[in-house]
């Protein structure tokens, strides 16, 4: 059996049945340990009448606890610092960079890479804080009738370092084993529009260049795919971003026009559009096939077929309104995890 350590509780078990006249083998066997820790144990009871090891005497700690403390001080007060800096900030220079790291892990802190966020000013906390109060106690079905839109721009030669590999050793250039890049512009994009809700979605609609405008968002968008769901959905809310095309004169006057209603989009708020998830999920699926889109119309074409073959039901599940609108207001309208 391997060795292991035993806790109290199973010692005194161990003293009370050898006490009791039990055998040092048939005490092993009862508890899983081996007759050398059960021996050992005895031994140590009889030499010490306690139940708990003694504490080993391994190398003393070079840092005392006051120094542990300021250096996790430190970096708490300094997000970004490193663990040199630490170490020659506060005059630690007899220690090393991963005695540094071992405190700051012990105190439950690891180096990460930092999530990229919008940039948030106090006004836009504050709309957004106000918009998630004034929307905290919809309902279901209040937020059925709204339907989230987006646009998202996908390259032709994406670089998704999520995707990993199994290999083996020496396996690490094997054509298998890696991903295919072009540096200079990616081999181009293509920018696309889309629209869901819990029951529905629309088409993916590609937009070639030249970029867009109020007119075009008009033209394109919201008079062949957006007019018609407001007149066959009943209580029809639609929410956008606060893009120029979006918030233009003629893009105002085309709503009012045609009686749509809107839903207020704070603006730097991609964390309360659920289909920034889709777009993510899309980019997934796109880089994992095995055969990569050569140009920009079989890219336009793949992200068709992969927007139709998303389940609906998955595209339910990420409207998920009353959580996004109850972090950002524990977040005092702050950024947060969607």
């Amino acid at each position: 059996m391997p060795r292991r350590h035993l806790s109290a509780v199973e010692v005194a078990r161990i003293i009370a049945l050898l006490q009791e006249g039990f055998s040092m083998r048939y005490v092993a066997q009862s508890i899983g340990a081996s007759v050398s820790v059960v021996s050992r144990a005895w031994s140590r009871y009889q030499d010490t009448g306690s139940y708990t090891r003694r504490e080993g005497s391994g190398r003393s700690r070079i840092t005392t606890n006051r120094q542990d403390r300021v250096i996790v001080r430190y970096a708490l007060e300094r997000r970004i610092i490193t663990a040199r800096s630490i170490r020659d900030d506060i005059h630690l220079h007899y220690v090393c960079e991963q005695t540094i790291r071992n405190r700051l892990r012990e105190a439950g802190l690891r180096s990460r890479v930092r999530a990229q966020v919008p940039r948030l000013t106090l006004v836009h906390r504050q709309v957004r804080y106000q918009f998630a109060r004034d929307h905290i106690n919809w309902t279901a079905r209040d937020w059925r009738n709204v339907y989230f839109s987006d646009e998202s721009r996908f390259c032709l030669y994406g670089n998704d370092a999520r995707i990993r590999t199994w290999r083996r050793r020496n396996e690490r250039y094997d054509r298998r084993c890696v991903m295919p890049v072009r540096r200079s512009y990616n081999g181009g994009s293509v920018m696309v529009w889309g629209c869901i809700s819990f029951t529905r979605r629309s088409d993916l609609v590609i937009l070639p260049p030249p970029a867009m405008t109020g007119i075009r968002y008009v033209n394109a968008i919201l008079r062949p795919h957006v007019l018609p769901l407001n007149r066959t959905c009943r209580n029809f809310i639609f929410m956008q971003d606060n893009a120029r095309p979006h918030t233009a004169n003629v893009t105002r006057r085309f709503f009012e026009r045609h009686t749509i209603r809107l839903l207020n989009h704070p603006a730097n708020s991609p964390d309360l559009n659920p289909i920034e998830h889709i777009w993510d999920e899309m980019e997934r699926r796109l880089r994992r096939r095995e055969e990569q889109p050569r140009n920009l119309e079989e890219l336009g074409e793949i992200l068709t077929q992969i927007w139709h073959d998303i389940p609906q039901d998955r595209i339910a599940r990420c409207i998920n309104m009353r959580e996004r609108l109850q972090a950002v207001i524990d977040q005092r309208g702050g950024n947060t995890q969607y």
